[in-house]
């Protein structure tokens, strides 16, 4: 198989569920062995939730460790963000802000998407 660009993009709040573990396990794999495929992850909707300093990220944090290692950069939605009230103030240092005409280009360009 060949290299491949993928974004992974959460939608849903980060609560209560196993989602974003397995999401970001997944990820992670698509980023790994032979092929190494071009991975982006991105937050959207209720999921930008997951990207503020104050969400508790224990369970995933080796799995952001890793993409970080593979020099994946994860981004969250500024307009999501400011519909909910947010600031680029409040997020975790390690998830970066990032405008939806951006993300559209994003999804426009790789050859496999997907949502969680």
């Amino acid at each position: 198989m060949s290299k491949k660009s993928i974004v992974v993009s959460f939608h849903r709040a980060p609560f209560g569920t196993a989602h974003y573990h397995e999401g970001l396990r997944v990820a992670v794999g698509l980023g790994a062995g032979t092929d190494e495929h071009s991975v982006s992850v991105v937050f959207q909707g209720e999921a930008v939730y997951y990207a503020l300093k104050s969400t508790d990220r224990t369970d995933t944090k080796k799995y952001l460790e890793a993409l970080r290692k593979a020099g994946v950069t994860p981004w969250v939605e500024e307009e999501a963000l400011a519909a909910r009230g947010l600031r680029a103030e409040e997020l975790s240092e390690d998830i970066r802000p990032i405008r939806r005409a951006q993300v559209l280009e994003m999804l426009r360009a790789a050859d496999v998407n997907i949502d969680l």
